[in-house]
């Protein structure tokens, strides 16, 4: 079985959100997401290595990261955020936890 490298429990779940970069923009669903990274699900992509901003919705409140673009797949990309002022993390961290328990 692969090794785990996440350090942050991760959601499946579809949230809604943009992101852009210097490649582009697009209005795209995230397909899971955690204090550390997302996976956004968009025919346009951004390059790999690249640094992107993604938006994200989760229940009420509307998270911006900034991160670099990870992993390249056929219908997303996977982004390692930069670093969370630790009061944003623990609320999306709550909120995701929260999420997960329904």
């Amino acid at each position: 079985m692969a090794e785990e490298r996440r350090q942050h429990p991760r959601v499946t779940h579809l949230f809604v959100g943009q992101w852009h970069a210097s490649s582009g923009a697009a209005s795209v669903r995230i397909g899971d997401l955690s204090a550390g990274g997302c996976f956004v699900q968009s025919l346009a992509m951004p390059k790999k290595g690249e640094t992107t901003n993604v938006s994200v919705t989760v229940g009420e409140r509307t998270f911006r990261f900034s991160g670099l673009v990870v992993y390249l797949d056929r219908i997303g990309f996977s982004m390692k955020f930069d670093h969370i002022p630790e009061e944003e993390a623990n609320e999306l961290t709550r909120l995701l936890a929260e999420l997960k328990a329904q």
